[in-house]
């Protein structure tokens, strides 16, 4: 049964078939780690009932190693990088089929030097943390070779100063080549499973430690991260995006671009909410004050953007113009950093429906499944603005942070241009 509660800024994605994001461990609310811990709770619950369920985190945590030895590490292939790609993949479905919502945390052990506080916690209101540990449910059937019997997961870290640095990380993201990159990813995952100790220093038992996902979620970040860079201008070997990678039905080509899988990473997502009776609908959107805390968890970010999600354009053409902390910004208060003004985006408007009767009828809810035709020409959009620089200062000098978004138009009737229906604030590092 799925949840309710949880990441309200992914559900939001979700409901508009977006793209959701990875987030930073040590920046989500506190909702988004409750529903993590709950998304856990409930697939080591299927297999506290059913072992073999592959729903449940026993057979899942399983693939890596006990009792199934599949993970590919230090191979010539060199799938490391894709393998987990699919792995977390894996696992971060079936946490969503929990919770809606939910995706996998990045553990930046570069400026997170120690275990995030959201994993780190034995009980969470006196139950059991879900993410501290995990009763492996493994039984002497599944050893072989000599193997011990590890029956609960157990971390035994070193010092904060054994951890990769900043020096570190750069040093990775500088390799020229897939090859090189994935082999200098590989050495400093090691390090890092390493320097937690206990059963992550296993690579039998690893992925039972729910620390294991933040850690390979960092990993495949810094590869996503270098793949923006342009880098993935040559493979290792001829064929080797025909590789499948066992048991995920899944090819190395398919797993190449994230977004293809329905995700990529940021640092944190607010959502931001009109205020109710202000502003002139269809003309101006008023957003309620957020705390710039809240709205700003982390201001040491590298961009943001305000996303403006379920954008109608079957009207007029407008530029819309974003504000922080001017709620009586107009459409002559113009681009003055100094009146609030944070950038803009462009809607190039159809002015209208001119087919019959249904034409521009959204009808994706009702689409058959072999209906391969273009969407409908009126399926809502998505516009970015980026606003780093006009949100840094604002953070830094205001307690809070209220969005306006003014639409400037030529048409004589502006109301109803403007019609949205998500506004976020994400940021990147």
């Amino acid at each position: 049964m799925e949840a309710t509660g949880g990441d309200v800024a992914n559900t939001a994605r979700i409901e508009r078939d977006d793209i959701v994001h990875r987030k930073n461990v040590a920046l989500l609310s506190d909702d988004e780690v409750g529903g993590l811990r709950e998304a856990f709770a409930q697939i080591k619950q299927i297999s506290a009932e059913a072992r073999g369920d592959d729903r449940g985190f026993f057979q899942l945590a399983g693939l890596h190693g006990v009792p199934y030895w599949d993970c590919p590490h230090h191979t010539p292939q060199r799938i490391f990088l894709p393998w987990h790609r699919a792995y977390l993949y894996r696992l971060e479905q079936a946490l969503a089929d929990r919770v809606s919502g939910v995706t996998l945390p990045w553990w930046d052990w570069t400026t997170t030097r120690e275990i995030p506080a959201a994993f780190a916690e034995e009980e969470m209101g006196g139950a059991p943390n879900p993410l501290f540990s995990t009763q492996t449910l493994v039984t002497p059937a599944d050893i072989r070779d000599g193997r011990p019997l590890i029956e609960e997961t157990s971390r035994d870290p070193s010092p904060p100063e054994f951890l990769p640095g900043p020096a570190d990380l750069r040093a990775v993201m500088e390799q020229p080549s897939y090859a090189v990159f994935n082999d200098a990813c590989e050495e400093i995952h090691d390090g890092v499973h390493g320097w937690v100790g206990g059963t992550m220093g296993n690579i039998g038992y690893a992925a039972f430690d729910p620390i294991f996902w933040p850690h390979h979620t960092m990993i495949d970040r810094m590869w996503w991260l270098w793949q923006q860079q342009g880098r993935m201008n040559a493979v290792p070997a001829p064929g080797w995006e025909r590789i499948v990678l066992e048991p995920f039905n899944l090819t190395v080509g398919d797993v190449l671009n994230a977004n293809a899988l329905g995700f990529d990473y940021a640092d944190s997502e607010t959502l931001i909410e009109p205020q109710a009776g202000a502003g002139r609908p269809g003309e101006i959107i008023v957003c309620a004050p957020v705390p710039s805390a809240i709205a700003v968890p982390d201001a040491d970010f590298r961009t943001a953007d305000f996303e403006i999600g379920g954008i109608r354009h079957t009207g007029s053409s407008y530029e819309g113009l974003v504000y922080i902390n001017n709620a009586n910004a107009s459409a002559d208060t113009g681009k003055d950093a100094e009146a609030g003004y944070a950038g803009s985006f462009n809607v190039f408007g159809h002015g209208g429906c001119f087919g019959a009767e249904g034409h521009c009828d959204n009808r994706e809810d009702e689409r058959r499944r072999f209906d391969r035709r273009p969407l409908a020409r009126s399926i809502r959009m998505k516009k970015r603005v980026d606003i780093s620089d006009a949100l840094r200062n604002a953070a830094q000098s205001e307690s809070e942070i209220q969005f306006t978004i003014v639409a400037r138009t030529s048409d004589p009737d502006p109301e109803g241009v403007l019609d949205v229906k998500r506004l976020s604030i994400v940021t990147y590092r």
